[in-house]
């Protein structure tokens, strides 16, 4: 007997007593939620499939062994509803809730696997029969039979559509083997055996023809006994087929949406296989040999089956199933104790206790009430967050649910922040929650609810405060402070990033930035985040600018060549309407000495940049000469031809040189010349905002850098 939970979600407790065997009973009804015996009126005496359902709050409504239906004072209210099924249909019968209602409810029964009464349902009305004295409520009236279809195996089994509210109802063909059965009855020939059948049940009642599914071995022989289970998503199906010489569990991939079966794996058993089970997160499979004292496990989670270490089970192990505490029950022949897999989902430490339930006095036998559980849930449900949080933004929330929500579907949000009040919950698909700036972590769970169905999720959510924070290289006045941004960086925002340096030079807007203060001081520079909605965040550090000076001690005084020394003299020069020449001829520079003869004339040299050629030569200052002479020259005397000098230095040979070039007005840095006297350009726009660096190279000016960050106004 499989039971399927009118609610299956969370809160549901329909699968929390369980009768079974021969006047056995536990309930989930505990301080600690997990299976113990208790005694009861129980009038079940019952070799094989049984059920029981519950009420959502764990109350008994009805119990069956497929035969036989008994009421919650333990009444008789049906019986023969599936000749032959009474001790020998391994799943003798099926409840399913009428969608969209909560008090019919289909009862499927298959018969046993020698007789012909096949597949049959009848509806159970809780909200008729006689009254309960206790309770002024009813206790169930059961309908006459309805026959869908002969030869069908001792399988039956459920699974939720796709859509959360419809329910698949599958089971399989079985072989007429005998001519005086065969006569006369629907799907009597053997070669069709190897169909499942899948009947849809909607809140309209059940759809009449099933879908068909050839797939899996041919079911032929006198006896094939065993389970057929679904997965707790309802993806895959396991038939345990034993009986015969060929045995086995197979394994099938099931669509919800369509209620198509096909092959997934196929595991050969002992002819004793009778029982299956998935683990609650369906990557683990459990069954059972009733000629064995061990119980197999198979580790799903890769996508092929890979053997675990058996489970002993020394007092027999016939039946499985999960509970509503997410462990597995045992029960095998004449058993007074149940065995539990403590851990199913672990595929290395399951933890099998072989006596673990006391049945007090009473005994199971080789079923259990196939019950499906809150585990047995269609819905997938998450959410997605941005990651920040600020004084005047929201965190939004986007609900990712499969199958993709319609107007059924109601939803509830817990944002983990119960000083918020009221705004703390949500029941909106896609909602926003304003959290406080100075806490980081929350935890989240939305709640989705759709038909039969409901599914939380919850996660810790940790949100990122924008900071404003910044470092800096410190220089000397006069030459350039490099700024690094260290704010923490959301991109889901763009904020603006506003830099003010203290000297009174003009605000800039960007990411990184370099400054140069012309002064000695203590600047406080202030680093400002902003958006559109005046959300800020400020950082203001104090920077602090040394005049870099030597100590009288280590001055070299004022610059003067000294006779008997070397040095370098370079310059640019240009030379008008001579965009065509090689190198200029016309401009050079003559370096002369009095008290001495000796004369140096610099011609440029090297490639022609922008226009522009380089002057370098070292020269040696005679010991006799008292005084340096630098003319500029031009070879020719016609007037077309000017030439440019520009940019001229003289040093010693064995030093290094830098030259620095400011704007008179606004005093900000706009070249420098290295040792080579080659320039590096600063370019600002209008309001002072560094925009472009360029660098004179012997293949001409490049652009380095660029900045095209928009540039804050006052």
């Amino acid at each position: 007997m499989l039971l399927l939970p009118y609610f299956a979600g969370a809160q549901t407790k329909r699968g929390n007593i369980w009768y079974f065997g021969h006047h056995a009973a536990i309930t989930f009804n505990t301080v600690s939620h997990s299976g113990e015996g208790f005694l009861d009126a129980n009038m079940m005496n019952q070799n094989e499939g049984n059920a029981t359902i519950s009420d959502l709050n764990g109350a008994l409504l009805f119990y069956t062994d497929g035969n036989k239906v008994w009421d919650r004072r333990h009444n008789e209210i049906a019986t023969g509803l599936s000749a032959g099924s009474s001790f020998g249909s391994a799943q003798s019968a099926l409840i399913a809730p009428l969608p969209g209602s909560q008090t019919l409810y289909y009862m499927f029964t298959v018969s046993d696997w020698y007789t012909t009464n096949g597949l049959n349902y009848v509806i159970v009305d809780m909200a008729a029969g006689a009254i309960d004295p206790q309770t002024g409520t009813p206790l169930g009236a059961v309908s006459s039979p309805v026959h869908l279809r002969d030869f069908v195996n001792e399988q039956i089994t459920a699974a939720y559509h796709a859509n959360g509210n419809d329910i698949w109802i599958i089971t399989h063909e079985s072989n007429c083997t005998d001519a005086s059965y065969c006569a006369g009855h629907v799907n009597a020939n053997p070669l069709t055996n190897n169909k499942f059948l899948a009947y849809k049940l909607t809140a309209s009642g059940l759809v009449a023809n099933p879908v068909e599914s050839a797939v899996g071995s041919y079911h032929t022989g006198t006896n094939r006994y065993g389970y057929l289970r679904a997965s707790n998503d309802g993806t895959k199906l396991a038939s345990t087929l034993g009986g015969q010489n060929s045995n086995a569990v197979e394994i099938f991939n099931f669509n919800t949406t369509t209620g198509a079966i096909s092959q997934f794996a196929n595991i050969s058993c002992n002819v004793g296989i009778y029982c299956s089970e998935f683990s609650p997160d369906n990557t683990q499979l459990y069954f059972a040999d009733y000629l064995s004292i061990a119980i197999s496990h198979y580790d799903l989670s890769s996508g092929t089956p890979v053997q675990k270490a058996s489970l002993s089970a020394p007092y027999g192990s016939d039946a499985l199933q999960v509970g509503s505490d997410g462990k597995i029950y045992v029960t095998g022949t004449n058993r007074t104790q149940l065995g539990v897999i403590n851990n199913p989902d672990s595929k290395d430490a399951p933890n099998y206790v072989d006596q673990q339930v006391n049945l007090l006095g009473n005994t199971g036998a080789i079923g259990l009430p196939n019950l499906l559980r809150n585990y047995f849930n269609p819905l997938q449900v998450s959410f997605t967050n941005n990651t920040y949080t600020w004084e005047c933004y929201p965190v939004y929330f986007v609900a990712e649910v499969t199958p993709a929500p319609d107007a059924s579907y109601t939803f509830l949000w817990n944002f983990g922040d119960p000083a918020s009040g009221a705004a703390n919950t949500s029941s909106l698909q896609n909602p926003n929650h304003y959290y406080p700036f100075d806490t980081n972590n929350f935890t989240v769970s939305l709640t989705v609810t759709t038909g039969a169905f409901t599914r939380t999720y919850t996660k810790v959510i940790s949100l990122l405060d924008p900071v404003a924070d910044f470092s800096f290289i410190p220089a000397c006045a006069g030459k350039l402070v490099s700024f690094t941004n260290m704010s923490t960086k959301l991109f889901e925002m763009y904020p603006y990033y506003v830099w003010d340096f203290g000297d009174g030079s003009p605000l800039v807007s960007g990411e990184d930035q370099a400054h140069v203060f012309l002064a000695p001081g203590t600047y406080n520079v202030t680093l400002t985040l902003w958006d559109n909605d005046q959300c800020t965040s400020t950082k203001v550090l104090p920077v602090t600018i040394d005049s870099c000076a030597l100590s009288c001690a280590s001055c070299i005084g004022s610059f003067a060549p000294e006779a008997g020394k070397k040095y370098v003299l370079s310059a640019w020069v240009k030379e008008n309407n001579g965009e065509n020449l090689a190198t200029y001829t016309n401009a050079f520079i003559r370096v002369s000495f009095t008290g001495s003869l000796v004369i140096y004339d610099c011609y440029a040299s090297g490639a022609i940049i922008d226009g522009w050629q380089r002057v370098e030569i070292p020269f040696d200052i005679p010991a006799t000469a008292t005084d340096i002479s630098v003319e500029l020259n031009n070879n020719t005397t016609n007037p077309a031809k000017e030439v440019y000098f520009d940019d001229i230095r003289i040093h010693p040979f064995d030093a290094n040189m830098k030259s620095f070039v400011y704007d008179p007005v606004s005093l900000r840095l706009m070249a420098e010349l290295d040792n080579n006297n080659y320039a590096t350009f600063y370019e600002y726009d209008e309001e002072g905002k560094l925009i472009r660096l360029k660098k004179e190279t012997q293949s001409g000016v490049v652009t380095i850098k660029e900045n095209r960050d928009n540039t804050f106004k006052r």
